[in-house]
C-alpha cells in the first residue's frame, strides 16, 4: 500500500530492518496522510506532530504538517514547517512549491516567485509551480510573462478555478479584454460565487460596450448570493454605462446599506445623481459623510455651482487645495 502528499509516496506495507520504531513512524505518517485526503486537518497535525516526536527530522511529516496548515488558512505556520524541510533537503520540490504559494498569499510574491523557478529547474511541468510562478508574476505586473506560466499550468488542470481566474486577470491588466472575458466565463462556470471573476468580467465587458450582458451575468451571480454587496455595485456600474441613472442610484444606495465602507457604491450614486440633476440630494449626502475625500469635495462644488453659490463653490474648491487632495481641473472650469 502506498500514500502520498501531492506526490510524495513512501511504503506503508513494509518495515525497513524490521524496526519497530520505524513502522510506528510509517503508521503514522500513512493515517496522517488519510486523514489529509478526508479532510481533517487537525487530526492529520496530531499524527504528523507524534512523527516529529520520533525522529525530530522527518521531512515528510514536516511536509504533511506543512500542508495541513495551508489547508486550515495558517500560513505563517505553514511556512516555517515548509522551510524546516528546505533546511533539511533544499531540493525538495513539494516543500518549495507548498512554500511559493504561501509566500503568494503572505504577498511576498518575489520570494514565491524565486521558489517557484526553483522548483521547475528540478521538476519542469510541475503544476503547482508553474500555478505559484504565474501568480507571483502577475502580482507583480508581470503580466505576460504571468499569462504564458498560467497558460501552461492550465493545460494540466483545465477547469482549476484559482488558475483560470489568475490567467483572466492577467490578460484584463494586458488589455486583452475579448480573451480576458472567455477565461473568466470559465472561472465561473466551475465556481459561479468567485467575486474577483464576477468583478474584472463586468469591467472587461463595459471596457467593450458590452454591458447589456454584465446584466445577465450578474442576475445569475445574484440568484446565489441576493442581497450582496458587491454584486449591487457591479449592476450600478452596468446601469450608469447603460445610461440607467434611476437603476444605478437605485443598485448603489442598496450596496451601501449592505456596505457602507466602500468608496465605489458612494461615487456610483453620487454620479448617477449628477446626471439625474438632483443637486439637493448631492448636497445632503456628501455633507452627510464623516471622511469627505476629494471626489466628494468635488461633487459639492458641482452642485454649488449649480445652485450658482459661487462663494460655497470656492470654498469648497479651496479646502481640496489646501488639504494637498488631488486639484482637479472640472472643478476650476465648473467656477
Amino acid at each position: 500500500m502506498r500514500a502520498s502528499i501531492t506526490g510524495v509516496h513512501f511504503s506503508t506495507g513494509v518495515v525497513p530492518g524490521k524496526e519497530l520504531l520505524q513502522q510506528k513512524i510509517y503508521e503514522l505518517n500513512g493515517r496522517g496522510v488519510s486523514l489529509l485526503k478526508a479532510k481533517h486537518y487537525e487530526a492529520a497535525i496530531v499524527s504528523f506532530e507524534a512523527v516529529l516526536r520520533l525522529e525530530q527530522q522527518n521531512t515528510f511529516a514536516l511536509n504533511g504538517l506543512g500542508r495541513s496548515c495551508f489547508e486550515l488558512n495558517q500560513p505563517q505556520r505553514a511556512a516555517s514547517y515548509f522551510e524546516q524541510t528546505l533546511a533539511l533537503n533544499p531540493i525538495d520540490v513539494f516543500a518549495l512549491t507548498k512554500l511559493g504559494l504561501v509566500k503568494n498569499l503572505l504577498h511576498e510574491f518575489s520570494e514565491a516567485e524565486k521558489l517557484c523557478r526553483q522548483a521547475l529547474e528540478i521538476k519542469p511541468n510541475n503544476f503547482d509551480a508553474l500555478h505559484g510562478l504565474g501568480t507571483a508574476l502577475a502580482h507583480q505586473n508581470k503580466n505576460s510573462e504571468a499569462e504564458r506560466y498560467l497558460r501552461e499550468a492550465l493545460s494540466f488542470a483545465p477547469n482549476h478555478r484559482f488558475v483560470l481566474r489568475e490567467l483572466g486577470l492577467a490578460l484584463f491588466f494586458q488589455d486583452k479584454h475579448g480573451e480576458a472575458i472567455e477565461i473568466f466565463k470559465r472561472a465561473l462556470a466551475v465556481w459561479p460565487e468567485d467575486l474577483t471573476a464576477l468583478k474584472y468580467i463586468t469591467l472587461a465587458l463595459l471596457q467593450l460596450n458590452r454591458a447589456e450582458e454584465v446584466s445577465l451575468i450578474l442576475s445569475q451571480a445574484e440568484s446565489l448570493m441576493p442581497g450582496n454587496s458587491e454584486l449591487l455595485s457591479l449592476k450600478g456600474l452596468a446601469a450608469a454605462a447603460q445610461k440607467e441613472h434611476s437603476l444605478a442610484e437605485e443598485s448603489a444606495r442598496l450596496a451601501i446599506k449592505e456596505d457602507p465602507e466602500q468608496t465605489r457604491n458612494l461615487r456610483i450614486l453620487l454620479e448617477s445623481l449628477y446626471k439625474q440633476k438632483d443637486f439637493d440630494e448631492i448636497t445632503k449626502i456628501c455633507e452627510e459623510t464623516p471622511n469627505q475625500k476629494t471626489f466628494i469635495l468635488y461633487y459639492l462644488t458641482i452642485a454649488a455651482v449649480q445652485k450658482r453659490n459661487k462663494p460655497v463653490a470656492v470654498d469648497f474648491c479651496s479646502r481640496a487645495t489646501e488639504r494637498r487632495l488631488e486639484a482637479n481641473a472640472d472643478i476650476k472650469v465648473a467656477i
